[in-house]
């Protein structure tokens, strides 16, 4: 007989669980990882982890699932590195995830979209002078874009984006922001920038991120530099010098 042991990770946002799988042998190695759950549950500790010893026939891994239905669809794995940094990559911000929380506040349209999460991610660096995410923005011919969101929603072309105003969505939305340890102070962030530009038309947004000397300006260069990526440093430093705290 083989006895398997397992951590559980179920709050994993592409919407399966996860797993770090060891085959005990001895008291000693269950020690060990009942001490690797007690500093998982005190590093993450707005997770949900949970402890699991199975005993099967066989020490393959498929055997897990067939001794209970339970462990079905866990994705398994036994490098503890590779699991703790699957986490560390899932609580970050991504800039979905600010999209979606501004398009739970109101319909906007593409355009209207990327500009908002360009001076949310702003007005967070001002409130709180730290990356509010790590993906980079482009000097695109109507301003600063996050490629990844163009292409997830451009089928919207200049229409006003519906998809996330369903409330059945807003569970899925808010189980995944919940456990982000930034989750408040992004709420504010969003909320203080929606509060200072919701009401501005989309060329008056684009006007806002045209601004003379600007990031954008300073990297599109009248055409010259399309699609570059605009340096991180450079929007913190314009909004260090321009935005007051």
């Amino acid at each position: 007989m083989y006895q398997h042991a397992l951590i559980i990770h179920s709050d994993y946002s592409i919407g399966r669980r996860i797993a770090l799988h060891r085959i005990c042998e001895s008291l000693a190695d269950f020690k060990e990882l009942r001490q690797l759950f007690a500093k998982l549950k005190s590093q993450f500790d707005h997770l949900t982890f949970s402890f699991h010893c199975i005993q099967t026939e066989s020490s393959s891994i498929d055997s897990i699932p067939e001794y209970d239905s339970f462990f079905d669809g866990i994705q398994f794995y036994s490098d503890i590195d590779q699991f703790i940094e699957l986490i560390k990559e899932d609580i970050k911000i991504k800039p979905i995830d600010v999209a979606k929380l501004i398009l739970l506040k109101g319909e906007y349209s593409h355009l209207e979209l990327q500009k908002l999460i360009y001076l949310a991610y702003c007005e967070y660096f001002r409130l709180y002078g730290e990356d509010l995410f790590s993906d980079d923005f482009q000097a695109w011919d109507l301003g600063p874009v996050i490629p990844d969101i163009y292409h997830s929603l451009k089928i919207y072309r200049d229409k006003k984006i519906t998809k996330y105003r369903d409330s059945n969505v807003f569970p899925e939305i808010y189980s995944r922001l919940v456990k982000i340890p930034k989750y408040d102070k992004l709420i504010n962030a969003i909320d203080l920038t929606l509060k200072k530009y919701s009401n501005s038309t989309a060329w008056e947004l684009v006007n806002t991120t045209h601004v003379t000397d600007g990031p954008w300006d300073m990297v599109y260069n009248k055409g010259e530099g399309k699609n570059e990526i605009i340096p991180k440093e450079l929007i913190k430093e314009y909004v260090l010098e321009h935005c007051k705290r």
